[in-house]
């Protein structure tokens, strides 16, 4: 199930926030902008609404901070926020919602908020492996490379060679690969005899 943080120093306003989200959240609660900073970095949230003012704090301060601490959907709910806050804030990854809300219309749009997180954070994961496929291919053809200039091997030779070699010693061509720039790679020997 879903986690969202409701941060907000009033018992009414906080049950409020708690009945947007129904049942397709399970709720941790925050009445201090230092305890909410803890729980953002502890639960790793998926949402985390922001009711203005928090104490002392601004809830824009800690709106903008639970952007930068987590890679949750981040809602500050204000009281008459003026037009720049809704263009400014959203541009730092900050949707603002006017006190009082809609109740439904803020459920739904609470709800995208979290669904388009996640489709980011799956976004992102499938980036990074084709970053990691990448430098893997990067790896396997300097390694060809270095079989072709040392070994007098064909590309197709040395392809051959690093594939048979995984399949043989049943590791990843990655693996043969970064064996065979340490081996021929004078740098690489230096720093792996460090």
């Amino acid at each position: 199930m879903r986690t969202a943080l409701i941060v907000c120093s009033g018992a009414s306003a906080r049950a409020q926030l708690c009945a947007l989200l129904e049942d397709r959240f399970q709720t941790a609660h925050a009445s201090d902008a230092t305890h909410a900073r803890q729980m953002i970095d502890e639960l790793d949230p998926d949402l985390v609404l922001v009711n203005d003012p928090i104490g002392s704090e601004s809830g824009e301060t800690l709106a903008r901070d639970a952007v930068q601490l987590s890679a949750a959907g981040v809602a500050l709910f204000m009281r008459a926020p003026a037009p720049e806050d809704f263009e400014r804030l959203g541009s730092e990854g900050v949707a603002v919602f006017e006190k009082p809300f809609h109740r439904q219309q803020t459920s739904r749009m609470l709800w995208a908020i979290s669904s388009a997180k996640r489709r980011l954070e799956a976004l992102d994961q499938r980036n990074r492996t084709l970053l990691m496929e990448i430098d893997s291919l990067r790896l396997v053809a300097r390694a060809k490379a270095l079989l072709i200039q040392y070994l007098n091997m064909t590309e197709p030779q040395a392809h051959r060679f690093i594939e048979k070699q995984a399949m043989d010693r049943r590791v990843s061509k990655r693996q043969v690969a970064e064996g065979i720039l340490s081996s021929y790679e004078p740098e690489r020997r230096s720093r792996q005899g460090d």
